[in-house]
């Protein structure tokens, strides 16, 4: 049994007009991807052999599959145009019957299911990202993360090491002075060595230039991880009210 899906979406900045002059066919594993790009319009048609209900699960890890593949052939018309090009997943057909339509954000790793955030929940975090260059990075390595694919661990493992900078006295980050920072963002946020080894495991090889394959049950599991760990480094930190924001110099 094969699974047949079209996915839809735009590739930004689309007044680019990037396009293919003609289908990109990429066979992975068992998949078979055919890649168009027009008018800064993609479209995936993927075969798929699998027994598998299309649900939810299923579908986040094809996205996954399909947009790596996708990610890699725009990266290679990026380089040659000098652009930094990226994909936006707008919908999808499976089996010529069913329709599915992006959500704007994965629930399952939202932190209130309310459409509107209130000024004194996001102006702190938003106060302390200007005002601190290693929480800012955090923040951008967990965007980075919801990709959920090979680098999520990556990003995972970059955004707790930007939260221990947070941590480090002095200006030397080697020696006694890293390891008494590791050891305090440990007693502060009440995590254990060995629950930050297994991000550090994670990212290891693509942190060296490597490729290794993590399966999509650990990627989700190291991207709640992380943000929860943001999370709490977040709310460690001191209380800032909405009007303080106006006093930026950005």
């Amino acid at each position: 049994m094969a699974h047949v899906a079209v996915l839809m979406g735009k590739v930004h900045p689309e007044a680019g007009d990037w396009y293919f002059d003609e289908p990109l066919v990429v066979k992975s594993g068992d998949d078979e991807f055919q890649i168009a790009v027009v008018h800064s319009k993609f479209s995936i048609r993927v075969t798929s052999p699998s027994d598998e209900d299309v649900d939810g699960d299923w579908f986040r890890q094809l996205w996954s599959r399909a947009s790596a593949a996708l990610r890699g052939a725009l990266d290679g018309l990026g380089f040659y145009r000098g652009a930094r090009l990226e994909v936006e997943f707008v919908g999808a057909t499976f089996d010529n019957n069913g329709v599915l339509f992006e959500q704007p954000n994965h629930l399952d790793f939202a932190y209130t299911q309310d459409s509107r955030i209130e000024g004194e929940q996001l102006a702190p975090l938003t106060w302390h990202a200007f005002d601190n260059a290693h929480i800012r990075h955090a923040l951008a390595d967990v965007r980075q993360a919801l990709t959920l694919d090979g680098d999520a661990g990556f990003h995972c493992y970059r955004a707790i090491e930007s939260l221990r900078q947070h941590y480090l006295l002095g200006d030397e980050d080697d020696g006694s002075a890293r390891k008494l920072s590791w050891e305090s963002l440990r007693d502060d946020l009440g995590v254990s060595r060995a629950e930050i080894d297994v991000i550090r495991e994670a990212a290891k090889s693509r942190r060296h230039g490597g490729a290794q394959s993590v399966a999509y049950a650990d990627i989700l599991a190291h991207v709640k991880w992380t943000r929860d760990i943001v999370m709490r480094f977040i709310e460690r930190l001191p209380t800032v009210g909405p009007g303080r924001l106006a006093e930026l110099d950005v």
